[in-house]
Formats: structure tokens, C-alpha cells, sequence
């Protein structure tokens, strides 16, 4: 899961989307996708999904790293084996994507990546 910190620019359509369920718009939608199947054991249910995916969260990118930190911090008094099953495994995303800018006209994005 990517959170993307794009306030001014995904709102033009540009940038676009490219969802857990398959929804593709603007520049995301030529990234390639796959299923994947999440199990969370301790209900023994089933999801799938497609990955990569983003998910749009409000904020600046700044909002999001202390966000991100702020979780990590709280995972430090939890067992490994509770972080490696869901709810916790969820609380951090694979990447925060910030796009800065979009060249529409020269097909280009400007992005942060951490």
C-alpha cells in the first residue's frame, strides 16, 4: 500500500489512480498490476487485491512521515509475531510517494520517494 501526499496535483486528474480493485486513471494507469490474496488468520478470511496500489491520504508529505514515525514508534513495544499478522502489518505503508509537480504536456511527473 502507497499513501500519496499530492493535494495540488492529483486533483486535475493527472497524476490519476490505480486502486486495490483494479480502478486505473492519468499516469498510474500504465503501471502494471497483480493479485494478491491477504489472509488475516486471525479471522480466517480472505481478501484479494491488486497490487501495487495508492491510496490518497490528506496532508503534506511532512504530515505523513511524522504519521509514519508515530506508528513505527508504537510497533517497538509489540511482539514480531503480532506486527507480521494484520491489523499491524497494515499500519505501514511500503512507500510515501510525494508528486510535486506534473508536466502533462511532457508526459513527466516530479515526485519524492522515501
Amino acid at each position: 500500500l502507497v499513501y500519496i501526499a499530492a493535494a495540488d496535483v492529483h486533483a486535475d486528474g493527472w497524476v490519476g489512480r490505480l486502486t486495490h480493485d483494479g480502478q486505473r486513471a492519468g499516469f498510474l494507469r500504465h503501471m502494471p498490476q497483480t493479485r494478491c490474496k491477504l489472509t488475516d488468520p486471525r479471522f480466517g478470511s480472505t481478501a484479494t487485491v491488486q497490487v501495487p496500489h495508492f491510496q490518497f491520504a490528506s496532508g503534506s508529505y511532512s504530515e505523513l512521515e511524522d504519521a509514519v514515525f508515530h506508528n513505527i514508534a508504537s510497533l517497538k513495544n509489540e511482539q514480531w509475531s503480532q506486527i507480521v499478522q494484520p491489523p499491524l502489518l497494515h499500519l505501514l505503508p511500503d512507500a510515501l510517494i510525494d508528486f510535486n509537480a506534473v508536466r502533462a504536456d511532457h508526459g513527466r511527473l516530479q515526485y519524492s520517494f522515501a
